[in-house]
């Protein structure tokens, strides 16, 4: 026979002791048959001794020697067994109990199954912004593994832990002869690598114990500082006259280089946004508009699940007017309050042992989204009681500050693919029977995972078999996009209609005249089927244009463009028909509200050019201050119009953000993005027309300067992908060029050897030397006008370049010494 026994004590001290005790031996005398018996209180034992008192856990050991021991004295064997609060949550939680939790306590508690089958629902609402067979690996999902304290971070500190050991798994020895000198410096090292040491397995045991994470570097720095005075030392006394360490100094220049290293890592993942997270417990996740948020956090939220990590996530779009927080359990299907969300997840965590996640995704598209700046400062100050709990927030950049305000909250951005646009676009295109394209892929849209294969699927439809797009503008792919909708819903086994009175594109335009971002279903469906009647529902123009990701479900009762940018497009499109004057009245009459129309200003910049002629900017009053929101949308729009956009105007405001300290950076980084597009009007030709105006102080100050932590890990340049494009690390991903692109793409990369920063010159030489070996008459068209450059730097790595072009093509080696006039 098993026996219970209940105790509710908040401590196991001899007074608590005793009570078992009692109860236990009066069960061994009534109980004959007993042979197991339970002691169950709402506590966990903690352990820990100290020299004046027994720990609980120590004191229930031998209490339970005794117990059994009574028991055995009258010839039975009995086990004494204790069930504490972490195996109370952990079987109360578990999902087959879920009903008796409901039953008996009117409780209720977070299943797997629960959280599975509302991210199946958060997935099938997003439609074609979530998908799975497409995914790309992202460096943002590192920030977020921070936030949930994933196993996959905690390997991140136990890979730094195992550097730094690694590095001293040998002694320390200082150079045979001058032991002396280096004795002091040995001993500082290994007594602050061992603090070092100490942190780290400090930092993972606080990140596995939901605990505040250490987030000083001071230890980290002052082992660095020691390393330093070390290798100085090293370098004064133990260097040969070649340069070299020998013997016991080259063993200890290996040990204090690699140590050097692992610290670097270690303070760059201290001061990283992932640990602030990981310690805040709080994320706030931005992105332009359609980089693919959703997706990320959707990903990342299926796969918690499956791992049985707890996770819960909303879509903003699906808040209405009513009270923000009061909606949180009510959309994510689960009865009561905030405060009793957040207490359901926090018990799933304890009972996981792993952190839990809320996500909110895309607060921007909320009804009166600015509603959230006082709403989220509730939602920090309920979560932070609730260790257990990660919040992580997502919003379009562009609205951060009106929607999120002064949030202080651990930030992150998320660029979409850019950090591997090449490879992503690579998938797709093997995906959908696509060449690759012959040209760096700079477009900013297709960073965005909806975006490509929106792309993709409109150039298989319109039947053509090669990656063309890639210089073309928005308006160009968002429109072929359509037509390529367009096409398919035509079909008779779809709505049936005849394509060329493009009915998606009209009924996109009717669309967009509504605002506010949502359209109400009816008004949706009386548009289409006033321009397709008499249809069935499965043959509707509606559910046509849903099926295509045109349109998505929000809520109940409306709707909205499935993918942001679209819609921006298509509302811009109708507003870029009036003239450039209405345009400009229609901005002024916005006021103080301009940021809510920032996705359509973007489209405008992009729109105005193209049909006018005129940029955005000249339609506001260029006599006072240029809002920002406007300035912001010309530099984005320098990579998304047409070519033949750019115009003398285009080029005046150019120049004039390139003088300005707050755009010059961006500014250059967008003309990087257009400098391979042949006949583009700001392409590098232009660019190189425009550096060598300047004087090499002036350059240095701005063009060189811009360039320095381009190839930071964190960091996501233009320059970055151009790098890679033209020397992939993957032999196996070589890419396809033509000669004009070639051309353009060496005579960027040869400016990119101006700058001091040692690493993004290097690279770009052996990037001028992977792309001219295979176009070496683009190489030599582009070697002439750089020899020319007064800036030694970039003469000595040009020439440089066309040397170890000269030793892998034999033949052309006497034509390119005559450019280089030896």
């Amino acid at each position: 026979m098993w026996a219970w026994q209940a105790k509710y004590l908040t401590s196991f001290d001899s007074g608590a002791a005793g009570q078992v005790k009692r109860s236990f031996l009066r069960t061994l005398t009534t109980e004959p048959e007993l042979r197991r018996y339970f002691v169950t209180m709402p506590i966990d034992l903690p352990a820990g001794d100290t020299d004046r008192s027994k720990s609980a856990f120590t004191l229930w050991g031998e209490e339970v020697v005794r117990w059994e021991a009574a028991a055995a004295e009258q010839g039975r064997t009995v086990t004494v067994e204790f069930v504490g609060a972490h195996d109370l949550i952990t079987a109360l939680t578990s999902d087959h109990n879920a009903g008796r939790v409901r039953y008996w306590f009117d409780a209720s508690v977070l299943t797997r199954k629960q959280q599975q089958e509302r991210i199946d629902d958060v997935a099938a609402k997003l439609g074609r912004r979530y998908s799975p067979q497409l995914h790309v690996d992202v460096d943002a999902v590192q920030v977020v593994d921070g936030a949930g304290r994933t196993t996959a971070y905690i390997a991140r500190w136990q890979q730094l832990l195992a550097d730094l050991r690694s590095a001293r798994r040998w002694s320390w020895r200082a150079p045979d002869g001058d032991e002396d000198a280096f004795h002091d410096a040995l001993l500082r090292c290994a007594a602050s690598l061992n603090e070092v040491d100490a942190l780290l397995e400090r930092i993972i045991a606080q990140i596995r114990a939901f605990d505040a994470v250490d987030l000083s570097t001071a230890q980290v720095d002052a082992a660095l500082s020691a390393l330093d005075d070390l290798n100085t030392l090293l370098r004064n006394r133990s260097r040969t006259d070649d340069g070299f360490y020998v013997g016991e100094a080259g063993s200890l220049y290996g040990h204090v280089r690699d140590a050097i290293a692992a610290l670097r890592m270690a303070r760059q993942l201290c001061m990283s946004p992932a640990t602030a997270a990981a310690s805040r417990g709080e994320l706030l996740l931005t992105g332009r508009a359609g980089v693919g948020k959703t997706h990320l956090l959707c990903d990342v939220a299926k796969k918690r699940i499956a791992a049985e990590l707890p996770t819960v996530m909303i879509l903003g779009q699906d808040f209405d007017v009513r009270n923000l927080l009061m909606q949180l359990p009510e959309l994510a299907e689960l009865p009561g309050s905030v405060d009793e969300l957040l207490a359901l997840l926090s018990a799933a965590a304890e009972a996981s042992g792993q952190k839990a996640l809320l996500i909110i995704d895309a607060i921007n598209e909320s009804e009166q989204p600015d509603r959230w700046q006082a709403a989220l400062q509730a939602m920090m100050s309920k979560a932070s009681r609730y260790p257990a709990v990660s919040l992580v927030i997502s919003c379009r950049t562009e609205f951060v500050d009106a929607v999120v305000g002064n949030h202080g909250l651990p930030a992150a951005e998320h660029f979409g693919f850019e950090e591997s646009t090449e490879t992503a676009v690579r998938r797709f295109a093997a995906e959908y029977g696509l060449d690759v394209p012959t040209f760096p892929v700079f477009n900013p849209e297709f960073a965005n995972p909806l975006f490509l294969r929106l792309t993709c699927e409109a150039l298989t439809t319109l039947g053509t078999g090669r990656f063309t797009l890639g210089s073309a503008g928005l308006t160009t792919v968002c429109g072929a996009f359509i037509e390529a909708a367009n096409v398919r819903l035509s079909a008779a086994g779809r709505c049936d209609f005849d394509s060329r009175t493009d009915l998606v594109d009209v009924a996109i335009k009717q669309l967009a005249t509504i605002e506010g971002g949502r359209i109400p279903r009816v008004v949706a469906n009386d548009i289409c089927s006033t321009l397709l009647p008499n249809r069935s529902w499965s043959k509707s123009l509606l559910k046509g244009m849903l099926d295509e990701g045109i349109l998505v479900e929000v809520g109940t009762d409306h709707l909205s463009f499935g993918y942001q940018r679209l819609g921006d497009v298509a509302r811009a499109r109708t507003i870029a028909e009036k003239t450039p004057t209405a345009v400009a009245e229609w901005m002024q009459s916005l006021g103080t509200g301009l940021w809510t129309e920032r996705g359509v200003l973007g489209a405008l910049a992009v729109l105005m050019p193209e049909q006018h002629g005129v940029e955005l900017m000249d339609c506001a009053d260029l006599t006072k201050p240029v809002p920002y929101d406007l300035i912001d949308a010309f530099l984005e729009s320098i990579s998304l119009r047409e070519p033949t956009a750019a115009s003398a105007r285009t080029e005046e405001f150019v120049r004039v953000l390139l003088n300005a300290d707050r755009h010059r950076n961006e500014m250059w980084g967008q003309l990087v993005r257009v400098a391979c597009v042949p006949d583009h009007p700001l392409n590098a030709q232009w660019l190189h027309e425009h550096l060598t105006s300047l004087d090499l102080p002036t350059r240095d100050t701005s063009w060189s300067l811009s360039l320095i932590g381009a190839l930071d890990p964190e960091e996501h340049s233009p320059i970055r992908t151009l790098i890679e494009w033209a020397w992939p690390t993957d032999q196996n991903a070589l890419i396809r060029t033509n000669s004009d692109t070639a051309e353009l793409a060496l005579l960027l990369l040869g400016w990119c050897t101006s700058t001091n920063d040692r690493r993004v010159r290097d690279s770009a030489t052996k990037a001028l030397v992977a792309l001219g070996e295979r176009e070496v008459d683009a190489f030599a068209s582009a070697l002439l006008p750089l020899m020319s450059v007064d800036d030694p730097y970039v003469v000595e790595r040009v020439a440089a370049a066309a040397c170890g072009i000269a030793l892998r093509h034999e033949s052309r080696a006497a034509q390119l010494a005559g450019l280089l006039h030896v």
